[in-house]
């Protein structure tokens, strides 16, 4: 009498495929890491850059708002900031032609990454 035995189980070839897929899969998740880096990193430093804008924005209403003081007085003017690793340009422009007492501000920040140039710009009114 033959038995019919069934072999449960996995092959040598099955356990290598699985093995090349996953390390396939394991290296391609790896690959994604650094450039999540440096994407969450450009995001950090627009936000700065945005929130340097508005400060700026908010010092100009500041001093604009001591009596005569008048438009003159808000001339148009650069600074930078440091905010390590990264130095931010800070340029303001205060258009004065109209007679409404509103003066338009424009704030631009630019800084410099990999010698790619990125701005932000923000917008507001001083009396």
């Amino acid at each position: 009498m033959e038995k019919n035995l069934k072999i449960a189980g996995v092959s040598l070839i099955e356990v290598m495929i699985s093995m090349v897929l996953i390390s396939l899969l394991l290296m391609a998740v790896a690959s994604v890491f650094p450039r999540m880096s440096s994407h969450r990193k450009a995001i950090q430093e627009s936000d700065i850059a945005k929130d340097i804008a508005t400060e700026t924005v908010e010092y100009l209403q500041m001093v604009s708002a001591v009596p005569n003081q008048g438009c003159p007085s808000l001339s148009n003017g650069t600074a930078e900031r440091y905010v390590y690793p990264v130095k931010y340009t800070i340029i303001w422009d205060v258009t004065c032609t109209n007679n409404t007492g509103y003066y338009p501000v424009a704030v631009t920040v630019s800084w410099s990454k990999q010698g790619k140039t990125h701005k932000v710009t923000v917008t507001g009114t001083v009396q």
